[in-house]
């Protein structure tokens, strides 16, 4: 089985936070079910990222990724075992760093650069609207909108730029290592648009 792999960590660039993710269904969807789950997000120095996935009715998952050591750990909170997998990073990319005017959109404090785009030919079949921070490279603020479907979104609340507890990226004392080349899916970038799916 291939390496996963990953982009090149942003480095010098540290930062913890929350990213909340809200959907709210359509009017004409049968279930109407509106849905919030909160995901802690921490990045070092380094680039180094953890992941806390917190979804209602399950214990807490993490998910450690060492693009310095080349490696994955995935755990649940309460587990004594961890699954180790290796991984490849790719090579990081040399552009011109993006200047955003100064009456730039700020999200938590952070300018941002705002897109927009929509998708479908007769009608519209899906908008987005991202807020994107070109220094942090974080999505800060996504909105999916998608009629028949419902609304999305992805914010990152609570964020602070100080560096992280160097502990949070190690495994804790005790955990067995299993290593696995067949771990969960890693979590969806957070400089990305998430799936079309109406759950995270």
């Amino acid at each position: 089985v291939p390496a996963r792999k990953y982009d090149a960590p942003v480095v010098a660039k540290p930062y913890s936070a929350t990213r909340t993710y809200d959907y709210e269904p359509a009017e004409d969807v049968t279930d109407r079910v509106a849905v919030h789950t909160e995901t802690k997000y921490f990045r070092d120095s380094a680039g180094r990222t953890r992941s806390e996935f917190n979804y209602s009715g399950q214990l807490t998952a993490v998910d450690v990724v060492d693009l310095v050591a080349h490696l994955h750990y995935h755990w649940t909170v309460g587990d004594s075992i961890a699954t180790r997998e290796e991984i490849e990073v790719n090579a990081p990319r040399t552009n011109a760093p993006e200047i955003l005017p100064a009456d730039a959109p700020t999200i938590e404090g952070v300018p941002t650069r705002h897109s927009h785009s929509v998708s479908g030919n007769d009608k519209i079949e899906k908008s987005v609207d991202s807020w994107y921070s070109p220094d942090l490279k974080l999505a800060m603020l996504t909105v999916i909108d998608e009629p028949g479907v419902g609304k999305r979104s992805y914010r990152f609340v609570k964020l602070s730029q100080a560096e992280p507890d160097a502990a949070l990226f190690r495994l804790p004392e005790g955990f067995t290592i299993e290593d696995s080349k067949e771990l969960p899916p890693p979590p969806a970038s957070t400089n990305q648009v998430a799936s079309s799916s109406v759950k995270p």
